[in-house]
């Protein structure tokens, strides 16, 4: 009887993985559409007091993890805190060793700020940052101690409140 109750329990509690992740994919795929040009799939949005439909995007995307600091995903798409100028994600450059075009691998998020041991004095604030790097991989592990990456830093759009 007690290993049933605990069978079932396991499986109360993978159906619950379940239905978050078909939810977090369900966002993903909305995010895919917008970003290769395409309509969103619900014309109606919930009015937003700020008017910022892309931070709105961002805490929909983190709201089941809004403690994490890192986000990975390789080749993909970086989470955008706040809107763009449409040129900007474009202007990454190639890789500094091997000419390569250069690809999204990782972001920070903003709760890392949290985590980080900083002397109050230096006040070290940002919204999100993202990391692309080579997409040959042509790191060389003999001789390669360390490698500069192309960084984004996207301001939190709310520092100007603490200034």
């Amino acid at each position: 009887d007690e290993q049933i109750i605990i069978n079932e329990a396991k499986l109360n509690e993978k159906k619950k993985l379940k239905n978050k992740t078909k939810h977090l994919n369900d966002i993903d795929e909305d995010d895919d559409e917008i970003t290769k040009g395409g309509k969103e799939k619900y014309e109606k949005t919930p009015d937003i007091e700020h008017g910022d439909i892309v931070f709105y995007r961002f805490q929909q995307k983190i709201r089941y993890a809004p403690d994490q600091i890192i986000r990975y995903d390789w080749s993909g798409n970086p989470l955008i805190l706040t809107k763009l100028d449409g040129n900007t994600l474009s202007t990454i450059q190639k890789c500094r060793y091997c000419q390569s075009s250069c690809v999204f691998e990782f972001q920070l998020m903003p709760a890392l700020v949290n985590f980080l041991k900083i002397d109050n004095q230096i006040g070290l604030e940002f919204g999100t940052v993202f990391v692309y790097t080579c997409s040959s991989n042509c790191w060389n592990d003999n001789n390669d101690l360390y490698r500069f990456e192309n960084v984004f830093v996207q301001a939190d759009p709310d520092q100007n409140l603490f200034d």
